[in-house]
């Protein structure tokens, strides 16, 4: 993991913290659709978190809650996907930290 970036699995405590990032217009049109009210986006993620279990581990293999080290400030969350021996990896980050290399430091 990069020092520049705190990466933690996303739980329900993150869900207020990405709110805002994935509420606007900005992000939410490369989803498609239309902008999701706070209460639909928290039934939306808090469907797609798995239960972590007494082996919850520190590391990401699924969604994952980023933050900018230095700050702590949210850019977004990682979402990986694996296929068999396939990994697929999204960065759905606010517009204000696009163009700034921090997905390709969430790769590291």
């Amino acid at each position: 993991m990069n020092p520049a970036l705190n990466i933690h699995p996303l739980t329900l405590n993150h869900l207020d913290a990405l709110g805002p990032v994935f509420g606007r217009p900005e992000v939410f049109e490369h989803f498609g659709g239309e902008v999701p009210t706070i209460e639909s986006f928290r039934r939306h993620l808090t469907g797609a978190l798995p239960d972590p279990g007494p082996q919850a581990s520190a590391q990401c293999g699924g969604n994952c809650l980023v933050r900018l080290g230095n700050t702590g400030e949210v850019l977004g969350c990682i979402e990986a996907t694996v296929h068999g021996d396939l990994a697929q990896a999204a960065f759905p980050f606010g517009e204000l930290h696009w163009g700034h290399g921090h997905a390709s430091l969430g790769l590291d």
